[in-house]
């Protein structure tokens, strides 16, 4: 049976009406026990039910809008960061190494298989597959 910090402990017990208030007398008067009575409400148990439901309903609806204002917030800070590096670009071409400002910039994307990367990360392969996967169609 679990307990709390001062070693108090949580029983249910279920009895029949009639033995009910004998052993609420005895509980209380010999073992020094808090006892309460709990009576079963239908109307506030399908109260309790149908609130659980619109809240699950609520929650489930803000997530959705959620998700949704994540991938749109997310695609815009991706195009403020992209504008950002083409803009530090320019700056460092122009300004820091005296390029003049007609110059191409682009931006590679390297596809590679990232099962290779872990395996020779880890030693588990050598360089020379890594190689091979970076530098073949």
């Amino acid at each position: 049976m679990p307990t709390d910090k001062d070693g108090n402990q949580l029983w249910t017990v279920l009895l029949m009406e009639r033995s009910s208030e004998t052993f609420i007398m005895n509980a209380r008067s010999k073992l020094k026990m808090t006892v309460r009575k709990y009576e079963f409400d239908e109307k506030e148990y399908n109260e309790e039910k149908e609130k659980r439901g619109r809240l699950t309903t609520e929650i489930q609806t803000k997530e959705t809008d959620l998700k949704k204002n994540c991938e749109i917030v997310y695609s815009a800070l991706f195009e403020c960061l992209l504008h950002l590096k083409v803009l530090r670009a320019h700056i460092e071409c122009v300004l820091r190494w005296g390029v003049p400002p007609k110059y191409f910039i682009s931006a590679i994307k390297v596809r590679i298989s990232y099962d290779i990367v872990d395996a020779v990360w880890k030693g588990k392969e050598d360089d020379s597959k890594l190689d091979k996967a970076l530098y073949t169609k």
